[in-house]
């Protein structure tokens, strides 16, 4: 699966980018198999989006490029 090198998300006359939402502190994620890691990082997730002005379109993007490891496999 490949990914587009630039993600932007497009709201009213603003680009945001996704290393502006990287900077929103966005956690990354390597499959831990842990459940309360896998918790904290959705938590972590739905508190950077909560804090950000991104579209719906974009998030799913987004936050696939913080899968890492064993969870891109």
């Amino acid at each position: 699966m490949t990914f587009p090198t630039k993600l932007v998300a497009i709201v009213g006359a603003c680009t945001l980018f996704f290393r502006d939402f990287c900077n929103c502190g966005a956690p990354e994620f390597f499959g831990e198999k842990d459940p309360i890691a896998s918790r904290r990082w959705l938590v972590g997730m739905v508190n950077t989006f909560q804090t950000s002005f991104y579209l719906e379109e974009s998030k799913v993007g987004f936050d696939s490029r913080l899968l890492k490891g064993r969870a891109r496999d």
